[in-house]
């Protein structure tokens, strides 16, 4: 198992075996509003190594202050709930209302 802390903050790594692939985790602290413990889990990586380069790319982000979780979510919730409202001032009240009902139909 290849561990690697990162910055000050600690940010830990490891890649496990998972069956006939190989995953990585990277714990991301605790959530400041539950105090539950967060972590990044992937997996589906045939070999290790490969799994060990995903693992630095992303704890190198960390580091860098560039990583973005992954946020789990729809595209048509997306769309209504922070595309579409950004668009209301740029589109005719009739278009508008149409892609409203479209993306609310999907």
């Amino acid at each position: 198992m290849a561990c690697r802390a990162v910055g000050r903050a600690g940010m830990r790594g490891s890649t496990k075996k998972r069956g006939a692939t190989w995953a990585y985790v990277v714990d991301l602290g605790n959530d400041n509003a539950t105090g539950r413990r967060r972590q990044l889990f992937k997996r589906g990586f045939p070999p290790k190594k490969l799994a060990e380069e995903a693992l630095t790319q992303v704890l190198d982000q960390i580091n860098q202050r560039q990583f973005v979780r992954p946020v789990k979510g729809t595209l048509g919730a997306y769309l209504l709930d922070q595309w579409l409202p950004t668009k209301k001032h740029d589109l005719r009240e009739s278009t508008w209302h149409g892609y409203d009902k479209q993306i609310a139909q999907t």
